[in-house]
């Protein structure tokens, strides 16, 4: 990936517009007192790389922040956080608080042997403490993305279990899909992609948060 510059949190949510499962429901504020209740989440990557530790473990994800004193303690905090890294504060991203029956990873790779690579598994924080994990390689078909979740671990989940509704992996599979079109798409110039989590529920996705890194 090298130096890749990671695209602008305006700008992937533009590249991930449609279907709608991949666009992140959130939106930049550059000052406090224009933030409600929400998630707050702090926005903060370089034009150059990534964070050098996830946002979560440096203090810069604060769920249930329900009142406006609350927002703007959390968003001074955030960004003494981050201009004592030496980092430029530029915002903070901000969404509405989702909810799914599982969390799921979608990320992809040019990678320069094998070129597009698409991987999903399960999601969340603890991915790569479980890395039940599976690899397509664009292009491929809705066909091919349903055997590759059926390789996972986690797959008999889908169906639910001991009464629970079934999980809407038709939608999931339309965003596999997506992503894997946007990555053998040459033009759009994508070197990687990180959605993590995708909320998976009985009647959709929704993707919570997201990275693309663009070539030059």
């Amino acid at each position: 990936m090298g130096d890749s510059p990671a695209a602008s949190y305006r700008s992937s949510k533009r590249l991930l517009n449609e279907p709608s499962a991949l666009r992140p429901r959130s939106e930049i504020r550059g000052h406090h007192r224009r933030l409600g209740k929400s998630q707050l989440a702090s926005r903060w990557w370089s034009p150059r790389r990534s964070p050098a530790s996830p946002r979560s473990e440096l203090g810069l994800v604060k769920l249930g922040v329900a009142s406006r004193e609350a927002v703007g303690e959390v968003y001074a905090e955030m960004e003494g956080i981050i201009r004592k890294h030496g980092s430029r504060f530029d915002g903070v991203i901000i969404a509405a608080m989702t909810g799914g029956r599982r969390e799921i990873v979608i990320g992809a790779h040019r990678d320069p042997v094998f070129g597009p690579v698409v991987m999903v598994g399960d999601g969340g924080k603890y991915v790569e403490a479980f890395k039940d994990t599976t690899l397509l390689l664009p292009p491929f078909t809705r066909d091919d993305a349903m055997r590759a979740m059926a390789k996972l671990r986690i797959a008999p989940l889908f169906e639910g279990v001991r009464g629970e509704l079934p999980m809407d992996v038709d939608a999931l599979v339309d965003a596999m899909v997506r992503i894997g079109e946007l990555m053998a798409d040459t033009s759009a110039r994508v070197m990687s992609i990180d959605l993590n989590p995708v909320m998976l529920n009985t009647n959709g996705c929704v993707v919570v948060d997201a990275v693309v890194f663009k070539g030059e």
